[in-house]
């Protein structure tokens, strides 16, 4: 790697920034934790889990103070043997976990809300970009859904209704586009919530169970999205006319291939892809370098000219 005006070769380890690194890291803390961190007496570490770097933990206080201050600091002793020296803070009833703000109340209840961090800047895609009309439909329908199943009580429900309203405006988002999209989303994660809150309650009531026996078997339709091409309600009608239930000829999914097999699809699904931007077209996405370049001493070459630095993936 270049800093200044050193260049520098790593003999050991994985450089941060390559592609292998986090999961080779995550597999490291991974094995640590199996042998000696959930090993640890569950009456202390009563609940642990973590998503590559965040961790969240649920601490037992032992009735003796001096006793529970010993296993606290034996669980920090246990944790720092990894390798790493770990800051501890004060144990709270109070915790960030990655986008949730976590409260434990004296009833012993967890209470969830959104979080997010002060200088996040809610880039969300604003209107004016040459995406499909759908990806603001599901951006609002997706948050909506987020909220009712993140956030414990209806007032953070609300203010964060209102934040997402407002940060959408400021990207360029009109009123009339808005409030419709708002009311349905709101309407449809109601809906989705009672009814994984009823078949949660009652697995017999689950719809989906004898909705459909048949499984669908769907194609999908990838082109790039440009705003003079047909709608894709406009492809789905033209497919099921002509493709799926021509007039004057067998359904599709009648026929048979030329193996004689079955041609199962019953379904299109249009999928867009978004244009390239200015990003895909000016940034490189591969540099072809000459190690030879970068340095004085020669390299050994194999039989088929490549060097051995080449062959390893590694640059001065």
């Amino acid at each position: 790697m270049k800093f200044g005006n050193m260049y520098v070769r790593q003999h050991k380890g994985i450089a941060m920034g390559m592609a292998p690194a986090p999961s080779i890291a995550n597999l490291f803390v991974a094995i640590y934790e199996e042998a000696h961190i959930t090993t640890f007496p569950s009456t202390s570490l009563h609940f642990l889990r973590r998503f590559i770097d965040d961790g969240f933990g649920v601490w037992l206080r032992d009735p003796d103070p001096q006793q529970d201050e010993t296993n606290w600091k034996t669980f920090q002793s246990i944790v720092n043997n990894m390798g790493l020296q770990w800051e501890f803070s004060n144990r709270s009833s109070d915790v960030t976990f990655m986008d949730l703000n976590i409260h434990l109340s004296e009833g012993g209840r967890l209470h969830t809300s959104l979080y997010a961090k002060p200088m996040a800047l809610h880039l969300y895609i604003p209107p004016t970009s040459c995406h499909a009309p759908g990806i603001a439909t599901g951006l609002v329908f997706g948050h909506f859904y987020r909220l009712y199943q993140l956030c414990s009580h209806q007032d953070d429900i609300e203010q964060e209704m209102y934040l997402f309203f407002k940060r959408l405006l400021d990207r360029g988002y009109s009123l009339s586009q808005l409030v419709p999209l708002f009311i349905a989303a709101e309407t449809q994660a109601k809906q989705r919530v009672a009814a994984k809150h009823a078949q949660q309650t009652n697995p017999q009531s689950d719809p989906s169970r004898s909705q459909q026996t048949y499984p669908t078997t769907q194609t999908f339709f990838h082109l790039q999205y440009h705003p003079l091409n047909p709608p894709a309600n406009e492809i789905q009608q033209l497919w099921r006319n002509h493709i799926l239930s021509p007039p004057g000829g067998p359904p599709l999914n009648r026929l048979t291939n030329r193996d004689g097999f079955p041609i199962s699809i019953d379904k299109l699904t249009v999928a867009f892809s978004r244009a390239p931007n200015l990003g895909n077209l000016l940034s490189c996405q591969k540099l072809h370098v000459n190690i030879e370049d970068y340095t004085d001493i020669p390299l050994p070459h194999r039989h088929d000219g490549n060097t051995v630095e080449e062959e390893e993936g590694m640059i001065r």
